[in-house]
């Protein structure tokens, strides 16, 4: 009976073990800039999220100026290039403020009102016909960070004030 109880926890704990092991954490990463109206880089953050099917303490390494949570996670600490929490299953993000302001491309915006060149601060309250031009080249300093990664530009326009 005692083999038997053995063999029983044996198997248990092999079982477990299997589990365990596949418990799987997944990380997605998404570098944000915030350009002025000319297209020059203001500011850049990365949001860094996980998804787990179980409760985990993660440790992800970033040169950031600041991190801070965006959403539950316990004992969130940023120090010394590590952030390290403990996240509870499903989904959980941090943000990243990065110190740097260089992007992997050279982003120019343009404006034109009525066939014009205008400056972007001479809009507002102007009326016309308004054309935006963007300009995207690589940054040949970081043209490998190009050449891997892809890059979504996303123009946001009063709807009261502009249409397409």
């Amino acid at each position: 009976m005692i083999r038997k109880l053995s063999a029983l926890a044996c198997a248990l704990i092999m079982l477990l073990t299997c589990l365990a092991a596949q418990a799987e954490l997944i990380k997605d990463e998404v570098v944000y800039a915030s350009l002025a109206a000319d297209g020059q880089v203001k500011g850049l953050y990365v949001i860094n999220a996980f998804e787990a099917d179980a409760q985990e303490t993660v440790t992800d390494l970033g040169d950031y100026t600041k991190a801070f949570p965006l959403g539950d996670a316990e004992n969130f600490v940023y120090e010394n290039g590590e952030v390290s929490f403990v996240m509870q299953a499903g989904r959980f993000s941090y943000q990243g403020d990065l110190e740097g302001k260089e992007l992997p491309w050279t982003i120019g915006i343009t404006y034109s009102l009525d066939g014009n060149p205008v400056a972007p601060e001479a809009l507002s309250g102007a009326a016309g016909h308004l054309e935006v031009r963007l300009t995207v080249l690589v940054n040949e300093a970081m043209r490998t960070f190009a050449n891997g990664i892809s890059l979504q530009v996303t123009v946001t326009l009063d709807g009261d004030k502009a249409a397409n």
